[in-house]
């Protein structure tokens, strides 16, 4: 009796000595954002939305003061790694109020966009952008740079 009442205490005293594993809960985000900034002023928080229209991304993040939409054409062909320069119009537009601007026949070193990771079957993209913009009213010539332009986990 003695023995077995040894025993249960050393068993209980071993199993009380061992340390619980603790569980490593790892979270990722997977929420969308977009954010850039807009002649210095940051656009963050933005609403977002897509469209997709003869092979083409549009992105499109909306704040109270502005609106920047990116454009990636082709993206049915895009890779991860790729470098679009902006060497059409209509890649990059931004509205500020009732002013829009958009990229026009700039030199493509005044807007690249940079794919990061494209996840075409599961449609997901991540990247980052800059560009240069013009205002569209006739013979306005106001300027606006979009720099520092990050876009991650975009749903299409």
């Amino acid at each position: 009796m003695k023995n077995l009442l040894f025993i249960l205490l050393a068993v209980t005293v071993i199993f009380s000595a061992c340390e619980k594993e603790e569980e490593e809960i790892t979270t990722s985000s997977s929420a969308a954002v977009f954010s850039c900034k807009i002649d210095g002023s940051n656009l963050s928080n933005a609403t977002i939305n897509t469209s997709t229209t003869s092979g083409s991304l549009s992105i499109t993040a909306t704040t109270n003061s502005y609106s920047v939409t990116i454009t990636i054409q082709a993206i049915n062909s895009r890779n991860n790694g790729d470098e679009i320069p902006f060497s059409s119009p209509n890649f990059g537009n931004v509205s500020i109020g009732s002013t829009t601007y958009s990229n026009t026949y700039f030199s493509p070193e005044k807007g690249e966009i940079s794919i990061s990771n494209l996840d075409l079957s599961g449609g997901k993209i991540s990247g980052a952008f800059f560009f240069e913009a013009q205002d569209v009213t006739p013979n306005e010539f106001a300027i606006v740079n979009v720099t520092e332009g990050s876009f991650s986990n975009i749903s299409f």
